[in-house]
């Protein structure tokens, strides 16, 4: 069993490794690998300084910001960062799992 510390949750926040990857280095579960990434846990330490709590959990997606996020070429951990939404929620817009009908128009 492994203890988290500040510092790994970091790590494990901004590596490009996958979930299983960062599970066995850490001895610790893939969805806690999931859920920091995700940002369902540790987001005391993972949401930039000063972030409100409240804002920290959840930020209102438009339809401008689904189409930048489905644009976008940067990784999914730098567009989360930038629209200040979890990885999961770029992923889901990426692939058509949510927002498809804003992201699929004219296509």
């Amino acid at each position: 069993m492994s203890v988290l510390t500040e510092d790994v949750v970091m790590a494990i926040y901004h590596s490009t490794e996958t979930h299983l990857s960062l599970a066995r280095t850490y001895r610790i579960a893939p969805t806690t690998v999931k859920n920091i990434r995700a940002g369902r846990t540790w987001t005391h330490v993972t949401a930039p300084t000063g972030t409100p709590k409240e804002s920290r959990r959840r930020a209102a997606v438009t339809e401008d910001v689904a189409l930048a996020i489905y644009h976008s070429t940067e990784t999914y951990q730098s567009t989360a960062q930038t629209y200040g939404v979890s990885i999961a929620t770029v992923n889901n817009i990426r692939s058509g799992r949510t927002w498809a009908h804003v992201t699929q128009r004219g296509l």
